[in-house]
C-alpha cells in the first residue's frame, strides 16, 4: 500500500493509502495494548477508561463499545476455559 493508493469501499468513506496504514498501526497497537492490559488483570471498564483510542475519536467517534467488545474478544482468545 502506498500513500497514493485509493480504496473505494462498498460502504463508508473513500480511503487513501495513508488512511489504511494509519488504521493498521492503530489496530496493531491496540492489540498489543489490550494483550498487555489483559495480562495485568485489567477488565473491560478499565480498558475503556484508559483512553487507548482517544486520539481517534474525531475520526471514528466514541470508542467505548468497540473497546469493550475488543477486550472481551481478546480475552476469549487468550484466556483458557
Amino acid at each position: 500500500v502506498s500513500a497514493d493508493t485509493v480504496v473505494i469501499p462498498a460502504h463508508g468513506p473513500v480511503l487513501s493509502g495513508t488512511d489504511i496504514l494509519r488504521m493498521r498501526a492503530m489496530f496493531t497497537n491496540l492489540h498489543l495494548d489490550l494483550a498487555e492490559q489483559l495480562n495485568l488483570g485489567m477488565g473491560p471498564k478499565d480498558i475503556v477508561n484508559m483512553g487507548l483510542l482517544d486520539p481517534y475519536i474525531d475520526d471514528f467517534g466514541d470508542p467505548t463499545l468497540f473497546l469493550d467488545h475488543a477486550h472481551r474478544s481478546i480475552q476469549r482468545a487468550y484466556v483458557p476455559d
